[in-house]
């Protein structure tokens, strides 16, 4: 579901309105951003919260586990598979229950698919609003490529619940597998060109470089993760800091840009992006044959276990705390998004015509979910 973002303009004592509604292209989240604009340059931002509270933690806690896992995969729309992985790992380390090697491996392999399906769609996003039309027609043909890739390895295009406590949910046949490296290699011929023609395309200097600043000390203070943190020179990502599932043996090779403004970001997702294809490349040629799944025991133990992901967004990380029988408590820690503080440091000073580009670089317009 999309929401409004309304845009006060003040210019002298006359003010405008301008609101983008359900059906705007370039916002989802529940957010509502005031811009208070002088001479078509921002000057204050107020903010409103929306409401996105849907109580997921707590109704996780009074379901049975294959209903919570169902729910836990519905909490994000564009991190599915991320949110299963951290619930599941959480609840698998409260087990004690070893993962078999096959099932680590194509984890990784979704949870790089989905990372890749997001990048690629903001790539084309940012592109279409920075004026290079071009290049977002052929960044939405990489993404409807990586898009089959995940169809071919899991029979659907996007990623519900394959992930479940021990395991995966179903195997992949070896031509399935056979079939998605194919498009992975073909992604990668269709997509390095183009890293390399936007990186240093002049237009999109001019409307990126020094736009939307957040330092590294900024960055730091509002505890930001993932791709805009590492924007900013924040070099954390927890699949090569901390490797679980199968990233021991991947050896991921984590981005790190020093700019922190729009360019900084462009450059990381198109990096991440071109990362995630070998990644998920790397996987599906070294997953071993064997098991896809343990079976947990039924009972969940009187203690309490976290585990954390590198969600497309940052680090996300599920506690939870059982009681013997069941789960009694669920708490999710998603990666922050987009709020006032951050919407005022992001946006105060800029032209108007560049508020949209800066809010699609840090992924503002879809934001995770806490649930």
């Amino acid at each position: 579901m999309r929401y409004n973002i309304a845009l006060t303009i003040k210019r002298s004592s006359v003010s405008y309105t301008f609101a983008l509604g359900v059906y705007a292209p370039h916002w989802k989240g529940p957010q509502r951003l005031i811009l208070t604009v002088d001479q078509d340059v921002v000057r204050d931002v107020g903010y409103t919260d929306g409401y996105n509270e849907r109580g997921c933690a707590e109704r996780l806690a009074r379901m049975p586990l294959d209903s919570a896992v169902q729910l836990v995969a519905r909490i994000s729309s564009v991190a599915s598979h991320a949110h299963t992985l951290a619930f599941c790992s959480a609840l698998e380390a409260m087990w004690g229950v070893a993962v078999p090697a096959r099932a680590q491996c194509l984890r990784c392999a979704l949870a790089e698919l989905e990372r890749l399906a997001l990048h690629l769609s903001t790539l084309a996003e940012l592109t279409a609003a920075l004026g290079a039309q071009p290049r977002s027609t052929q960044l939405s043909e990489c993404y409807r490529t990586a898009r089959r890739a995940t169809h071919a390895l899991s029979g659907r295009a996007i990623l519900p619940d394959l992930c479940v406590p021990g395991g995966v949910r179903r195997d992949v046949p070896d031509e399935q597998r056979k079939q998605a490296l194919v498009l992975l290699e073909g992604l990668q011929r269709q997509f390095f060109p183009l890293v390399d023609q936007l990186v240093d395309q002049p237009t999109l200097l001019a409307r990126t470089v020094n736009l939307g600043i957040l330092s590294r000390e900024v960055a730091e203070r509002f505890q930001l993760r993932g791709p805009v943190a590492r924007a900013a020179g924040i070099a954390i990502d927890l699949r090569r800091d901390t490797p679980y599932a199968a990233y021991p043996q991947l050896e991921v090779r984590s981005v790190t840009q020093d700019g922190g403004d729009t360019h900084a970001r462009l450059v990381v997702l198109l990096l991440e992006a071109l990362e995630s294809i070998r990644l998920t490349s790397l996987a599906l040629q070294t997953m071993p044959d064997g098991e896809i799944r343990t079976l947990p025991p039924r009972d969940i133990p009187a203690t309490q276990t976290s585990a954390a992901v590198e969600s497309p967004r940052g680090e996300l990380r599920y506690t939870v705390q059982g009681d013997g029988q069941r789960l009694s408590t669920v708490t999710i820690a998603a990666p922050r998004t987009l709020d006032r503080l951050l919407a005022r440091t992001l946006l105060t000073g800029l032209h108007l015509d560049n508020v949209i580009p800066v809010l699609i670089s840090v992924q503002a317009d879809a934001a995770d979910a806490e649930g």
